[in-house]
């Protein structure tokens, strides 16, 4: 199984049997690759196996990245929702 479909799994599961919003399905989403890509976990059961002190030096790691990253990504968020946005037409 490969990251891709962990993401797709869990991303089919979240709306239909948590109820969550597209919105939060996405950041849910992003969230778990990220995590993914940091542990390298393959499958539930390599998810599962990670302790508490894993996932407190990733939380860790993210933390490091600073605000400058985190201003970025809110800034390509901002960027990309106003290119969806139709062009305002007068009248």
């Amino acid at each position: 199984m490969s990251a891709a479909d962990l993401l797709e799994q869990w991303g089919a599961y979240l709306p239909h049997d948590r109820r969550r919003s597209p919105h939060t399905v996405r950041a849910y989403l992003g969230a778990a690759n990220r995590l993914i890509a940091a542990t390298g976990a393959e499958d539930w059961p390599a998810l599962a196996k990670l302790d508490a002190g894993a996932l407190r030096a990733y939380l860790a790691a993210r933390r490091a990245m600073g605000w400058a990253t985190l201003r970025q990504r809110a800034s390509y968020r901002r960027s990309r929702r106003c290119s969806a946005m139709p062009a305002n037409r007068p009248g």
